[in-house]
């Protein structure tokens, strides 16, 4: 868990200096979340964004820090990044259970 909490630190890091205090929260989901992860598990990271913000801008601006992960570390990481009213309010399946098992990072 310490190399995926280094890893979240490095996306919080750019995040914030990018788009400052409108990045609300990251939270890990998927296998590593329910502690089910094997060697080949990519880590599933879900960023909740202030409402004015654009997701697929936000997603579009990790691309180099994620490349830059998986050569550095092997580690493939998936984020997923979701406006605050979406995280809040959607009730799919997929939703329902990053409320419920997820981890604050």
């Amino acid at each position: 868990m310490d190399e995926i909490r280094i890893i979240a630190e490095r996306l919080r890091a750019h995040l914030k200096g990018r788009y400052g205090s409108k990045v609300l929260h990251l939270i890990l989901y998927g296998s590593y979340a329910r502690n089910m992860a094997s060697s080949d598990s990519d880590v599933d990271i879900l960023v909740v964004v202030d409402d004015t913000l654009d997701a697929w801008e936000v997603r579009r601006s990790l691309d180099g820090l994620l490349l830059d992960i998986l050569l550095e570390k092997g580690r493939l990481v998936s984020v997923l990044v979701v406006p605050k009213s979406f995280y809040e309010g959607y009730n799919s399946p997929f939703m329902m259970q990053v409320r419920r098992e997820g981890v604050l990072l």
